[in-house]
């Protein structure tokens, strides 16, 4: 596993966001720490969320932006491909901005979805022709089927009631396949990143996946989705 080091950046300028795609590309994910942050915690949420918007002028045509708060979750958020559900396709990036960390907890972990891709290919043929179908509870009209291995790299999304397979190996039992890419997600973990205030983890959707930490106490951050095929705020 890496080590996840910051890059201190003025999000606001065209150098730091070109530094910070290139990044981005080449490794699945970068942390950005800007220079200077705001004290009040509303306008740290409207900080971040700017900051992230304007990350997303050069790899996108349009943003989506929603705050995400919880008290509290004893189990961790199953490892997925972000909209793994949406019928027009997956978004190829989006960005996770901390406006207040959890008490304990609440890491975000990625995970190299080429490399854990080639493992199954590798070792277990049998289950790289699997086809999921994704369904959403908050999207009820949204479903979409992804072969486990799609150009290289994984669409998944861990065992949870919205999920269907349609098309598997003869003789594997769903729970054995769940277990089986679990376990190889694992081995390919990239970094489990520990949130501090005003960190910007921006995500490569497509060449990985990534998973939450069970945690305690209030955990606010503010997600911005690039070209959401569900949703736009903004366009550029």
């Amino acid at each position: 596993m890496a080590s996840l080091k910051p890059v201190m950046l003025d999000t606001s300028t065209e150098v730091a966001r070109n530094s910070a795609m290139q990044q981005l590309e080449e490794q699945g994910y970068v942390l950005i720490r800007p220079v200077s942050l705001p004290t009040d915690t509303a306008e740290l949420e409207r900080y971040l969320t700017i900051a992230m918007v304007l990350l997303g002028r050069t790899i996108s045509k349009s943003a989506a932006y929603v705050t995400l708060e919880g008290c509290g979750d004893d189990k961790p958020l199953a490892i997925h491909s972000e909209s793994v559900y949406a019928t027009a396709g997956i978004t190829p990036y989006f960005a996770l901005g901390c406006v207040v960390p959890a008490e304990t907890g609440g890491e975000t972990s990625v995970y190299n979805g080429k490399q854990a891709c080639a493992i199954i290919e590798r070792d277990h043929p049998e289950i790289a022709c699997t086809e999921i179908e994704y369904f959403s509870r908050a999207y009820p009209r949204e479903n979409a089927v992804h072969p486990l291995c799609n150009r290289s790299s994984l669409r998944y999304r861990g065992q949870v009631p919205e999920n269907y397979i349609r098309h598997q190996g003869r003789g594997i039992q769903d729970a054995d396949l769940y277990k089986t890419v679990d376990t190889i997600l694992e081995r390919s973990l990239l970094v489990r990143h520990r949130w501090q205030r005003g960190d910007i983890l921006l995500i490569n959707n497509k060449i990985t996946l990534h998973g939450r930490m069970p945690y305690k106490g209030r955990r606010v951050l503010v997600r911005v989705r690039f070209d959401d095929p569900l949703n736009i705020s903004v366009r550029y």
